[in-house]
Order: C-alpha cells, then sequence, then structure tokens
C-alpha cells in the first residue's frame, strides 16, 4: 500500500509540475503587444508587426501617392499605435539609443518592396529613432 501511495503522490507532483510549466509556457507564447510589453525588448517586439504593416501597406503605393494632398488613410491610425508606443516607452524608461539597439538587432525581420517601402525601410536602418 505505501508503495502504490509513493508512486501516485509522485505522479501528483509530475503532473504539478507540468500544469505549472504550462503556465509558464503560454506566458512565453504570449505574443508581445504594447499592452502586455513588460521591457524596452518587448516593445520593441511588439513595434515589428505594427511596421511591417506599415511598410506592407506604403510598398503598394507610389511616390505620388504619398505625396497626395489628402493624407493616406493607415497613417491617423499608425500615428495613434505611435502614440501609445511613446507613453509605454516612458512608462518602461526607454532610452532612444536602446530602442535604437533594439530596432538594429530586428530590422532584418522587415521586408519592403516599391519605392514608398523600400525607402522608408532604408530610412529606419540610416536614422532609427532620431
Amino acid at each position: 500500500m505505501v508503495k502504490l501511495t509513493s508512486m501516485l503522490l509522485v505522479l501528483l507532483l509530475a503532473l504539478g509540475a507540468v500544469a505549472c510549466g504550462s503556465d509558464d509556457d503560454e506566458e512565453e507564447d504570449q505574443v508581445a503587444t504594447v499592452e502586455n510589453a513588460e521591457t524596452c525588448a518587448d516593445l520593441m517586439d511588439a513595434f515589428m508587426p505594427i511596421m511591417q504593416e506599415v511598410l506592407d501597406t506604403v510598398s503598394d503605393m507610389s511616390i505620388s501617392d504619398m505625396m497626395a494632398d489628402e493624407e493616406p488613410e493607415f497613417l491617423g491610425d499608425f500615428e495613434e499605435r505611435l502614440d501609445a508606443i511613446e507613453v509605454k516607452s516612458e512608462e518602461l524608461d526607454c532610452q532612444e539609443d536602446e530602442l535604437n539597439v533594439l530596432l538594429e538587432e530586428r530590422i532584418d525581420q522587415l521586408t519592403a518592396t516599391g519605392p514608398v517601402g523600400e525607402l522608408l525601410l532604408e530610412l529606419m536602418r540610416e536614422e532609427g529613432f532620431d
């Protein structure tokens, strides 16, 4: 009986460890968002898909589209997202130099086609957040 009880106890402990491990895995698998960023690196991870979305949008545009009198619709949404990133950056006390290093580490994740997208990506590579 003691042997059976010991085996059950070991089994329960093992299952408990697996259950606890899955919570950690869920947190690690969570997609970084501006709102749940806990570090400057998390914030930059959240920024990358936003920037890729912008690059995808502008890659289909011509330079004359960008120079039109009316501001492209997507820019308003992007500006709001950038404002949220700036606020979170201040909350996390992220310094511009640190953000530039983090951007430099991730910039190769971004792709662009078309003259506007390629120009924007090149400016990000050269200027960072300056």
